[in-house]
Parts: structure tokens; C-alpha cells; sequence
């Protein structure tokens, strides 16, 4: 490599871990609900659109189907979380059951190829959603709107 090439990479790498440094402090700067859930939404959509790039930019392969192990995850995360598991518990929990669902969905859907594969994980993303729907409707459905109050919420 030369000199200007190890260079680069080393303010790369420094401005990676910089940036890391500032989001594991961000929560002793800021005590704001608001600041604090925008950057972890933030942070989850970078995570979803960086999966879709490994697979799309660099396999080719076009995943419809990363809503429904992204939202098994966050289901499962959610669901511990509501029953007093501390949160990075949760979502540690959330994640490996989504690992351990893609698995064998994964192992099967990596047969096809093309607008199959396509159509393959857009079919499994509304079959979860559709199963959850069924099975778990308390949490799956919007509530109910007012009309004559205007309220969106039963807050």
C-alpha cells in the first residue's frame, strides 16, 4: 500500500470509532426522550438499509422480505421488554430469534433466483404479517379513530 492509501484508511477507521465513541456517550449528553428515539430510529434504519445493500448491491439478489424478520426481531424484542426483560436483553433476544428464523426460511428462499427470490421473500413478509395479524391482534392493529373528537389514540 502506499503511504496516502494507509493513510486513508486510518482516518477512515478513526472516524469510525469517533462516531461510535459519540453514540455510546449520546445518552450521558442528552436526557431527551425525543433526541435520544430519533437517533435510535436513526440507527435502525441505517442497520435495515445496510442488509438490503449487502444483498442487493453485492449477491444481486432484490429482498422483499427484510420487514418480516426486522419486525419478528423488533416483536420479540418488544414483547420481552413489556414483561420486564431489561432492554439490550431484549433486543439481543429479538435479534437471535430473527437469525433463527431467517435460517431455514433463508436456506430455502437462496434456491431461487431472480423476480422468484423477489416474489419468494415479498410472500413471506406478508405471510408473517398476516400471521401475527391473526394470532395476535391486540398488538397488531391500529386503534380505533374518533371521528367526532378527532382523536388518532385512546390516550
Amino acid at each position: 500500500m502506499t503511504p496516502l492509501a494507509n493513510r486513508r484508511e486510518l482516518a477512515w477507521g478513526a472516524g469510525i470509532l469517533l462516531s461510535l465513541a459519540a453514540l455510546a456517550l449520546l445518552p450521558l449528553a442528552t436526557r431527551r426522550d425525543d433526541v435520544l428515539n430519533f437517533v435510535f430510529l436513526i440507527l435502525l434504519s441505517i442497520t435495515l438499509a445496510e442488509s438490503w445493500n449487502m444483498l442487493a448491491g453485492y449477491v444481486g439478489q432484490v429482498n422483499l422480505g427484510h420487514a418480516a424478520f426486522f419486525g419478528l426481531g423488533a416483536l420479540v424484542a418488544r414483547t420481552l421488554w413489556s414483561l420486564g426483560t431489561p432492554i439490550l436483553l431484549a433486543m439481543l433476544a429479538g435479534a437471535a430469534a430473527a437469525a433463527v428464523f431467517a435460517l431455514p426460511i433463508g436456506a430455502a428462499a437462496f434456491r431461487l433466483r431472480g423476480a422468484y427470490f423477489a416474489v419468494g421473500t415479498l410472500a413471506l413478509g406478508e405471510i408473517l404479517r398476516t400471521t401475527v395479524a391473526n394470532v395476535l391482534p391486540e398488538i397488531s392493529t391500529l386503534p380505533t379513530a374518533d371521528i367526532g373528537t378527532y382523536r388518532l389514540s385512546h390516550r
